[in-house]
């Protein structure tokens, strides 16, 4: 299942999770429980941020709940996001040298805690057609 786009009004940035948790925590079981989704999936929500300096807020809705913050599914949300246009790279690359590597070329990014956000092919890495492996 796939929904790109939805309107609905949020509260304050701070009760955002406790509200959708406390309101519609029927929309999380819909969506990780067969024939839907799968208990093992996240679901994330994309919504405005909290910090005007960000480009997206996110709401995680897990098996267990509603995580404060998960690296992996921050990551995937924004690669799904930079992948569709919705989020452009924009400024903030910086150059660091790799031993092994030579010079390596990353956009800091902060969701939580920080990442080296790094292009596989601007190190030489191919990408591969993962379901033929």
């Amino acid at each position: 299942m796939h929904i790109q786009d939805a309107s609905y009004e949020l509260p304050a940035p701070i009760f955002r999770s406790t509200h959708i948790e406390c309101r519609h925590g029927a929309l999380r079981r819909m969506l990780i429980q067969k024939p839907h989704g799968d208990p093992s999936q996240c679901v994330n929500l994309v919504v405005p941020p909290a910090n005007p300096a960000a480009d997206a807020g996110l709401i995680i809705m897990g098996t267990m709940g509603y995580p404060d913050f998960s690296g992996s599914n921050a990551m995937c949300t924004m690669a799904a996001m930079f992948g569709t246009g919705r989020l452009s790279m924009g400024e903030g690359e910086r150059r660091v040298v790799v031993e092994g590597w030579g010079e390596v070329s990353f956009s800091l990014v902060y969701g939580g805690v920080f990442y080296a956000l790094i292009t596989g092919v601007d190190i030489g890495l191919e990408a591969v057609n993962c379901t033929a492996l």
